[in-house]
């Protein structure tokens, strides 16, 4: 449930062009009311703040299908997958196919988010997600679903590109990159 300071929070943020991360479904830790963080509470938010964007991490594990159906209808949401790939690794392999057949790929975030101070855990969780990612990728590129140019573009973007559209303040942090 979102607060009138919440609101002002956000209208301020989108003012600024800076993107709302919201963590959505499971929580880390163990004994904790992780139905408070549903990716479904946050559509009302969406619906106030049309021009603001949200990024919602964790791929709203386990209510994957939802945050998929969420990020294909709200142009204001991308994806960030975050996270997923080591709570559920073959969760997170079918959710890479889905997504790239039905969600616009400058949507998604392969890899990313909440573990920036932690550069080894990092690294580690960027290899099992690009371990998850081709593996569901070679399954799309089996099935006749992908070509392989198209499956490698889709990697490039969500692993890299996606990065400074939806984050555009980390062009700062970047020099050289385009």
């Amino acid at each position: 449930m979102f607060s009138f300071l919440q609101d002002e929070a956000i209208q301020h943020a989108s003012r600024l062009g800076l993107t709302i991360a919201v963590h959505c479904g499971y929580l880390s830790g163990t004994n904790l009311d992780f139905t408070r963080t549903h990716i479904r509470h946050i559509v009302p938010v969406l619906l106030r703040h049309p021009d603001a964007h949200f990024d919602l991490f964790h791929l709203g594990y386990p209510w994957i299908e939802e945050a998929i159906a969420i990020a294909k209808g709200f142009a204001n949401v991308s994806l960030n997958l975050c996270w997923s790939h080591a709570i559920n690794p073959p969760a997170y392999e079918r959710a890479i196919i889905e997504i790239a057949n039905s969600v616009p790929s400058n949507k998604i975030l392969a890899m990313g988010g909440d573990v920036s101070l932690l550069p080894d855990v990092a690294y580690g969780y960027l290899k099992l997600a690009r371990i998850g990612m081709a593996r569901a990728l070679s399954n799309c590129i089996d099935d006749k679903l992908l070509s392989l140019r198209e499956a490698r573009a889709i990697a490039d973007t969500w692993l890299f590109k996606n990065a400074f559209t939806i984050y555009p303040k980390l062009r700062l942090y970047a020099p050289g990159r385009k």
